[in-house]
């Protein structure tokens, strides 16, 4: 079963504070305060940083600042089962660290909330990817991107289970627990997805998980999904040569309870109420409208002009809601004219993406306030090239 936790988490980059792609990836997390110590997995992936393991997702940015990289967590409880005691005494905690790359590990050093003048720590080991599979294809109706809570139990008369996190990325999967870590892929459509994942270990658990304990395992999987939301594609062609389609989506995702919220470092409260605010990285509309027109200039030739626009309403994009990373709706528009030769099997194209050159944001992290900087990745302007294909 996966259950979507309450936060999803953007990031963002802006002159001399960036996030370096050399970051990106797969970690084993060991962390400590005083004489407490846990595990987990977690992502690193533009800026932003999600895991977790059986009990707690970690939910965060992160910016790199010369050779040094800060980063601000949340960990949250997703698992109810009263087995799994918090780590500082609290389900839901706020932590401040910096630290540096050496290698494949990186070292963190800072601060949690629950726990002031004590020292928290982090030691990330990057973890072999190699193992994941083709990604896979999300269509309408798919599965939405995001981390959630995955509960595995056992079927058959057999006594086991576990628990952990799962990162979902456009057909791409990525999770674990305290001892194992997941890699896999899954296609989406229409309510239903399927995938594979191979579970491997990275930390020895034989002894203490009686399902995977001490062995790699590879998994097919399929089932249903579903959303708060709905969504409408159509396809018309109107007269000879000319094709529309499109669709609509709507998605009224908010909080339904978070009263303990870290606050924008715009305000001195200790903490905010984000109860029935939308959630971040989630625009209510989403819409995407396709024209083509396809026709034979010159004999055993197939020309095409396309026009897309596809469009999102307001998003936030940080965890807090911070009112300086309300990134406004948009729309962008791209063309594409080409011809396809010799049966089909040439297609030369000339292409121009963004047409309008509109300035928009993907992400923006808000104001940090070590630097009083609003910070944020701005999209690509009007850019223009060629393509070739050849199919064979």
């Amino acid at each position: 079963m996966l259950v979507p936790p309450p936060v999803l988490c953007g990031a963002a980059i802006a002159r001399e504070v960036r996030v370096s792609s050399l970051l990106d990836g797969l970690y084993k997390v060991e962390y400590g305060v005083n004489d407490a110590f846990g595990r987990s997995v977690m992502c690193m992936h533009d800026g932003k940083m999600l895991g977790g393991n059986s009990a707690f997702a970690h939910l965060g940015t992160y910016q790199q600042i010369g050779d040094e990289i800060a980063a601000e967590i949340i960990t949250e409880r997703h698992n109810d089962d009263p087995h799994y005691k918090p780590l500082m005494g609290a389900d839901v905690a706020a932590i401040s660290v910096r630290g540096r790359a050496d290698g494949n590990k990186l070292r963190f050093e800072g601060s949690a909330a629950p726990r002031p003048g004590a020292l928290f720590w982090a030691d990330l080991t990057r973890l072999d990817d190699e193992a994941l599979p083709p990604v896979g294809e999300v269509g309408p109706g798919g599965i939405v991107n995001g981390l959630y809570s995955i509960h595995v139990r056992t079927l058959d008369g057999i006594d086991g289970g576990l628990s952990g996190v799962m990162l979902l990325i456009d057909g791409r999967i990525l999770g674990g627990d305290a001892f194992f870590y997941y890699l896999g892929s899954y296609s989406s459509a229409h309510g239903r997805w399927k995938g594979e994942i191979v579970n491997q270990e990275h930390t020895p658990a034989k002894g203490e998980n009686p399902v995977f304990g001490g062995h790699e395992v590879g998994i097919g999987f399929s089932g249903t999904c579903h959303a708060q939301g709905a969504e409408l594609e159509a396809e018309a062609f109107i007269w000879d040569g000319l094709h529309l389609k499109g669709f609509i989506a709507y998605d009224d995702a908010h909080y339904s309870s978070f009263h303990n919220s870290v606050c924008p470092a715009e305000t001195t409260a200790l903490s905010c109420d984000l109860t029935g605010r939308q959630v971040a990285w989630a625009p209510k509309w989403t819409m995407d409208l396709t024209a083509e027109y396809s026709g034979e200039l010159f004999k055993g030739t197939l020309s095409y002009v396309n026009f897309d626009v596809n469009y999102r309403s307001s998003q936030n994009t940080t965890i807090t809601l911070d009112p300086l990373a309300q990134i406004g709706g948009y729309a962008l528009t791209s063309l594409r004219v080409g011809t396809l030769f010799r049966e089909n099997t040439i297609d030369a194209q000339l292409w121009v993406e963004n047409l309008a050159d509109e300035s928009y944001f993907i992400n923006l992290l808000g104001l940090t306030k070590s630097t009083g900087i609003v910070q944020g990745y701005p999209g690509n302007p009007r850019t223009f090239g060629a393509t070739v294909r050849l199919h064979y």
